[in-house]
């Protein structure tokens, strides 16, 4: 049994980090889908060669080093990769406060959904996908 503080910390995320990752959710569906690249003009580009940040002198300053143009472009396929990984995290701290919280009789049923829970956030890290 966990310390009551430890608990109820690790089962509640509370309203404003839950807030925040929506917010992050909601930009990361409406922008162009990926994978984005930098050009060897300069220009930011996405899968079908649209243009979505033009070379301009003005930006170069901004995005002038390797690797801050690396770190620009890659985010349309980290954002997405870290909100997976984060939800299948999720599920996993539900299911161990699901176990810690459960009644006797209830403890056979939730032990198999953490199992599931994290072999399914395994294979994620592994590369394998959503199985």
């Amino acid at each position: 049994s966990f310390p009551v503080g430890i608990h109820h910390g690790l089962c509640d995320l509370g309203d404003e980090m839950t807030d925040r990752l929506q917010e992050i959710r909601e930009r990361e569906q409406k922008a162009t889908k990926g994978p984005w690249k930098f050009s060897e003009t300069d220009a930011l580009t996405c899968s079908t060669g649209d243009v979505l940040i033009p070379r301009n002198a003005d930006c170069e300053a901004l995005i002038g080093q390797p690797s801050d143009k690396n770190f620009i472009a890659h985010s349309r396929q980290d954002i997405p990769y870290l909100l997976r990984r984060l939800e299948l995290a999720e599920v996993v701290v539900e299911a161990v406060c699901a176990t810690i919280n459960c009644k006797p009789s209830e403890q056979v049923i939730a032990d198999r959904k953490l199992i599931k829970a994290v072999g399914t956030y395994d294979a994620f890290c592994r590369g394998e996908g959503d199985k």
